[in-house]
């Protein structure tokens, strides 16, 4: 979604302009602030960064703002400093357990189940493109681009699978469209 007012943007059936209003629902902003009977501000609309990364802003500081008690429990304001630890004081406890974390990479060989599986997937995606060859070419080398980053050198660079994403965001994704295109 474009992050001004007046923009044109495709509603699947028509093109139009993106509208104040929609901008701020795209943004978050509360549907109570959004009455129909009130003009929202402008720029407070145009100004106002996305309410859900606040959100998830807020939730990730929490833990080192609100003190939680170690038991568990809701803690009030008045509960001993002695019972209170910090979200940081709970990771670092954590560290102290020994949790295996036992996870294997898949055989991402060309004879593998994994990079098979790609490939089907990669056949079938280009089946119904104009450029159906170019395509298919293109996303092998994607593929052995992809596969590179598992190597002991570790990663590269990112290479987005396009034909791995549902059927609706394929188009969009191989065209090299911004990954915004989900919202």
């Amino acid at each position: 979604m474009p992050d001004s007012v007046g923009r044109w943007v495709f509603d699947g059936s028509r093109v139009r302009k993106l509208q104040l209003d929609e901008l701020a629902k795209g943004k978050g902003v509360p549907g109570e602030w959004r009455d129909k009977s009130l003009e929202l501000p402008y720029k407070a609309v145009v100004g106002a960064t996305a309410v859900h990364i606040w959100t998830v802003v807020c939730d990730a500081v929490a833990g080192w703002l609100i003190p939680t008690p170690k038991d568990g429990t809701t803690s009030s304001r008045e509960t001993d400093s002695d019972t209170v630890t910090t979200a940081a004081e709970t990771w670092a406890d954590d560290e102290d357990e020994d949790e295996d974390w036992d996870y294997t990479l898949p055989d991402l060989s060309e004879g593998g189940e994994w990079y098979q599986d790609r490939v089907e997937s990669l056949r079938q995606a280009t089946q119904d493109l104009p450029d159906q060859e170019e395509a298919y070419q293109d996303g092998l080398e994607a593929l052995k681009i992809h596969r590179d980053n598992y190597s002991p050198a570790g990663p590269k660079y990112l290479q987005v699978l396009w034909w791995e994403f549902p059927p609706e965001h394929q188009e969009a994704v191989r065209r090299g469209s911004s990954m915004r295109f989900l919202v």
